[in-house]
């Protein structure tokens, strides 16, 4: 097993040092033991985990995916952290074009954009730019809509909004909190 001696050691015949140093390599010895009975048994469950997995049902493993998703889905949670009466002062830069209390201006209106599908607003006539987006990026979730409000240009290069973004994490935390809860400021 562990083999620690030196020359020096053996020098050190009866001395408190050496007697320290063989003492911790008896107790070494159980702990190493403890980490390989350890690694096995993980192992073993992880053997055991999977062979269960591939006698699951059809209907078991399409429950077990819907878990996953939700369990790796981004979470708004982020948005709330945010100060929405904060984002409501972002949001003017935004007003001219978009509202938050279902009317579409030049752009659609936000309310409930966080988690909506992209360019899904009825009675909105969207760019090609964006419905191409849609098909790649189906929801506008915290980190979409965190790339799109920080440089919309670099992520729908020929998106007709003008805006050049917001360069400040705390208004981009701002506003989304303020796009989560518009209700929050009143």
């Amino acid at each position: 097993m562990l083999q620690l001696r030196t020359k020096a050691c053996d020098d050190l015949e009866g001395h408190p040092a050496r007697i320290v140093t063989e003492k911790l390599m008896l107790n070494v010895k159980p702990v190493v033991a403890g980490i390989a009975l350890f690694a096995g048994l993980v192992a073993v469950s992880t053997a055991i985990a999977e062979e269960v997995k591939t006698d699951a049902t059809p209907a078991e493993t399409a429950a077990e995916s819907a878990l996953v998703d939700a369990a790796t889905a981004p979470k708004v949670e982020v948005a709330i952290a945010g100060d929405a009466v904060a984002g409501a002062k972002v949001f003017r830069k935004c007003k001219a074009c978009h509202d938050v209390e279902g009317k579409n201006k030049v752009g659609p209106h936000l309310d409930g954009v966080i988690g909506r599908p992209v360019a899904s607003v009825e009675g909105f006539k969207y760019s090609p730019a964006i419905v191409e987006y849609a098909a790649g990026q189906p929801d506008w979730t915290v980190e979409a809509l965190t790339a799109f409000l920080r440089k919309p240009k670099d992520v729908i290069a020929k998106t007709k909004m003008s805006f050049a973004g917001l360069k400040k994490d705390e208004d981009l935390i701002n506003i989304l909190a303020y796009l989560n809860d518009p209700s929050a400021v009143k």
